[in-house]
């Protein structure tokens, strides 16, 4: 009888030991499959960050900036004067919800294959979103032209005389082409 209890629990033990190894080999291949998706996704992502510096190092390029708004410009058939470009902007900042009380122009400069206008806009208390649009809105509608670049942008706290916002300083430009 002894012997037969001992028998008894060494099936039952070793029962379990398979059990165990069974569930630690299970464990351990879909740990293996999850780490291969892991893995491949991690590559993607890196790939896709790479990518991503990229296009960050090109929209930087003041050069290729210039040439895409000159080629743009080149290809319209709109035609007008910085006069009609500051009607534009005034409009669409209106349209945008976009305060600009004071702007001042830059003048005009010789590039290659034309010339371009530049103006500052002082920007008040509006949010990113509608900055951001006012100024894609802009790049949109009249080939040639392009932010040159945000020369601030800060935070305002609420106040008794005006709402929280950002308050910007924007330099815009549009090219003419050399005819």
């Amino acid at each position: 009888m002894a012997g037969r209890r001992d028998d008894e629990g060494f099936d039952v033990l070793t029962f379990y030991i398979y059990v165990m190894a069974f569930l630690v080999v299970a464990v351990g291949v879909f740990a293996f499959l999850n780490k291969r998706k892991v893995d491949a996704e991690s590559n993607r992502i890196k790939a896709e960050l790479i990518k991503l510096d990229r296009m960050t190092k090109l929209a930087v390029d003041e050069d290729l900036r210039s040439w895409l708004a000159r080629e743009r410009e080149g290809r319209s058939t709109v035609s007008g004067t910085a006069a009609d470009f500051e009607a534009l902007w005034v409009q669409r900042a209106r349209e945008h919800g976009v305060k600009v009380p004071t702007n001042a122009s830059l003048g005009s400069r010789n590039v290659p294959g034309g010339t371009e206008w530049a103006t500052r806009l002082q920007v008040e208390r509006c949010r990113i979103e509608q900055l951001v649009k006012f100024l894609l809105t802009l790049e949109e509608e009249w080939p040639g032209a392009r932010v040159r670049q945000i020369v601030k942008l800060d935070f305002m706290e609420a106040n008794q005389r005006a709402p929280e916002g950002w308050d910007a300083v924007v330099e815009i430009a549009i090219f003419r082409a050399s005819t």
